[in-house]
């Protein structure tokens, strides 16, 4: 429990890519993930949504599960040099008087060059005002249009580093993974998953250009 991207849950969306299948070059490994909005993905998603969320899912409302977002590096489907990517990024927070995650007030656009000539590398962006938080949304805009968007690097922590919270983590962990339903099992370490509307699947990773689809793992950095 020492590193929170390895509880993560992913909004259904995601998929992982080889890098130079697609606009973008990984910024670390062989590997990065894509996000595919709703309005974009010609029914292959169940989603509704053209926001992505990643987050503690059922753990968001154990305190000690809080995480602090502190940089990604990113990239967005333009090729107009006219037309950067804007990336809106909001942070959430589980209040436990509402039972809901709710803004924190932290919120930011991004701003990342266009693609003119794929591949092209991503945009490394930090951040100092996403703490303590539950989940984070990501939506990624160019023109007047929702866009794909590929992302690598993941920087994020935990925001309380006690003995106490790591206590917690691993308790509350153990809470989380009682209370799913018969037959659902835990991501495996080094693995991403996404909480959807059919219960909980592993993220596959999906090669357009050669038309193939085969289960992949993502591992982003520490």
């Amino acid at each position: 429990m020492w590193n929170p991207y390895r509880k993560f849950w992913f909004s259904e969306g995601f998929t992982v890519q080889h890098g130079g299948d697609d606009w973008y070059n990984p910024s670390s490994g062989d590997k990065l993930v894509e996000f595919v909005p709703a309005s974009l993905s010609n029914g292959r998603f169940d989603n509704t949504h053209d926001m992505a969320m990643i987050g503690m899912a059922r753990a968001s409302v154990f305190p000690c599960f809080r995480w602090n977002l502190y940089g990604i590096s990113l990239g967005c489907a333009s090729n107009m040099p006219n037309q950067d990517c804007h990336f809106e990024v909001w942070g959430l927070r589980y209040n436990e008087a509402t039972g809901h995650e709710e803004f924190t007030g932290s919120s930011e656009d991004v701003v990342t060059l266009a693609c003119a000539q794929p591949p092209c590398e991503l945009s490394p962006k930090k951040f100092a005002e996403y703490k303590n938080l539950s989940s984070a949304i990501i939506r990624a805009k160019s023109g007047n249009g929702i866009r794909l968007w590929w992302a690598d690097d993941l920087q994020v922590g935990w925001t309380n580093n006690t003995c106490d919270s790591a206590m917690c983590r691993a308790w509350g962990a153990e809470q989380v993974a009682s209370k799913r339903p018969k037959g659902q099992q835990g991501p495996r370490e080094g693995e991403l998953y996404l909480f959807t509307a059919k219960g909980i699947q592993r993220i596959r990773h999906l090669r357009h250009r050669r038309g193939s689809e085969s289960d992949g793992e993502y591992k982003t950095a520490a």
